[in-house]
């Protein structure tokens, strides 16, 4: 059997102004306006395109820590909240003296699937929450898998990062084939920007998970999901050939796609990684 060869990234790279988010940083986009409000660069945006994020809250002249303990930025979809305002104490069985403010007044966020988002600005104070301003932002795609534009023959990898819970997605695109038959290519992979691989089998599941859920929003469900002879039809679909270290979970024939999300054990005789493979339709 041939071997189907990808480089399925665990590190990122960023080519981009901003080393810690990829995008350049910009001005506060709000004035200095005494009301609650979440303010975004964009509100409908495409499939990996970074929306930068600023926020302002009333206080009537007070210091903001005697408002709140912490103010977060959430995302519908994502359980973590990123902490944009906190306060702290030497001695936390203590909070007298000089308390430690940390702010984040610009923040960026990469939104990797389709739909409608509700964005959150929260305040925290003695244990009660309460949402200050709201904002929804509408993501859509004009191309297909993670906006990957298959008319364009360049090869490119790119790495996008969602600050709130620090999920790394890489896409990397190229052409394969001869002379003749040749197409265009494409993978995406996962990880984490601050934990250290090998992942555990439990991060493994959730980098899967926002794989298969984002060509579900995109796609609907599988073409193919539990088929006798998968291999056949994996090697009947793609130029390139599954490896014999690799196991198709399904595959969705899309409108100008082919997309198999695959299982790998490369790199481990008992953790799976998960990533997906593409190739354009026709």
């Amino acid at each position: 059997m041939k071997k189907l060869i990808f480089i399925v990234p665990v590190l990122f790279l960023i080519s981009c102004e901003d080393p810690e988010y990829g995008i350049k940083n910009s001005e506060p986009i709000f004035g200095e306006e005494n009301i609650d409000k979440l303010s975004s660069s964009k509100v409908e945006v495409t499939s990996l395109e970074t929306v930068t994020f600023s926020y302002n809250v009333k206080t009537n002249g007070l210091p903001k820590r005697d408002l709140y303990d912490s103010i977060t930025f959430s995302v519908s979809g994502i359980e973590e909240e990123l902490r944009v305002f906190t306060i702290g104490y030497e001695d936390p069985n203590s909070p007298i003296g000089n308390p430690a403010e940390y702010e984040i007044t610009i923040w960026h966020h990469t939104f990797m699937s389709i739909g409608s988002y509700e964005t959150k600005l929260i305040g925290y104070k003695n244990g009660n929450k309460k949402t200050l301003d709201a904002l929804t932002i509408n993501v859509t795609n004009p191309y297909n898998f993670f906006n990957i534009n298959w008319s364009d023959s360049t090869t490119k990898t790119n790495s996008y990062i969602n600050t709130i819970n620090n999920f790394v997605l890489t896409v990397n695109s190229k052409k394969v084939g001869g002379a003749i038959n040749n197409k265009m290519t494409a993978n995406a992979a996962f990880s984490w920007k601050y934990k250290q691989w090998p992942f555990t089998q439990n991060e493994y599941e959730k980098g899967r998970a926002v794989l298969y859920n984002a060509m579900i929003k995109e796609y609907g469900k599988p073409t193919y999901t539990s088929e006798d002879d998968f291999v056949n039809i994996f090697n009947d679909l793609f130029i390139e050939k599954i490896d014999e270290m690799d196991d198709i979970e399904c595959i969705w024939i899309t409108e100008k796609s082919k997309i198999a999300l695959l299982s790998s054990q490369r790199f481990s005789d008992t953790q799976k990684e998960y990533y997906l493979h593409a190739q354009e339709k026709n």
